[in-house]
């Protein structure tokens, strides 16, 4: 059993059993601003795969704690040691749901590899190379949204980086 499949909904979303609807929902904005898809879209493809899976069995609980009939259920089912509902338990859209999570993976190979490599030298710090290996991604998959994406958040943190530089003197 994976540490994910060892967690009820209240574990995963770091809240106690008594918790309100406000604080199962501040719970789950804090939640999704880490493990949302979107905000890993530079990660390698296995960290993405795994922030997608955490990010989407967070969204089925904080969809059972907010309903306050399924949260009942859900409880009952706690006591007997069910960690979480499956479509078979009755509740419709949950675990066999496809969410609407966007894809991530760069089919064509080129243009992945380049891209990795670029998002590698984002990551540290290595503009110059990070732009040059974007660039070569982009000519080989030129639709391609991720890659496009990740030039633009490459633009932002050189901007960033300069503004942080103080000036020579």
């Amino acid at each position: 059993m994976s540490e994910l499949d060892a967690k009820n909904y209240y574990e995963l979303l770091g809240v106690d059993k008594r918790a309100s609807r406000d604080e199962i929902r501040a719970a789950y904005h804090t939640f999704a601003l880490q493990y949302h898809p979107d905000n890993h879209a530079t990660s390698a493809p296995y960290k993405i795969k795994k922030a997608t899976q955490i990010f989407r069995r967070g969204a089925e609980g904080y969809k059972v704690l907010m309903d306050a009939s399924m949260r009942r259920r859900y409880d009952k089912g706690l006591l007997r040691g069910q960690l979480r509902f499956t479509s078979s338990d009755g509740v419709s859209g949950l675990s066999e749901r496809k969410t609407a999570v966007p894809q991530h993976e760069i089919k064509h190979s080129e243009a992945r590899k380049y891209y990795e490599q670029g998002t590698d030298a984002m990551k540290r710090e290595d503009f110059a190379n990070a732009k040059l290996f974007l660039s070569i991604a982009l000519r080989h998959a030129p639709k391609e949204r991720l890659i496009r994406k990740a030039i633009l958040q490459l633009e932002r943190a050189e901007k960033a980086k300069k503004r942080s530089t103080p000036p020579h003197s």
